[in-house]
């Protein structure tokens, strides 16, 4: 049986002068960013259906609810 020896590649961003690799702080910001976003996502979400529901779940598409728990959360911050 042969060994088999691996080279693990870098991860390459396009840049103005090319692509330059990602270094593991970058993708962990990155990640980190990301996951704030679907964090407030998932908050303003869940603040926005308690809203929905305290108003008697209307029908419509919610939108009023969203932007209110966006703005209200906002100002919490």
């Amino acid at each position: 049986m042969s060994k088999h020896h691996h080279k693990h590649a870098t991860v390459a961003q396009s840049g103005p002068t090319g692509p330059t690799p990602t270094t593991p702080t970058a993708v962990a910001s990155s990640d980190q960013r990301h996951n704030a976003q679907l964090t407030s996502a998932e908050v303003i979400r869940l603040f926005a259906y308690r809203k929905w529901e305290n108003a008697g779940r209307p029908t419509g598409d919610g939108v009023q609810f969203w932007l209110e728990a966006e703005q209200e959360l906002g100002q919490r911050k």
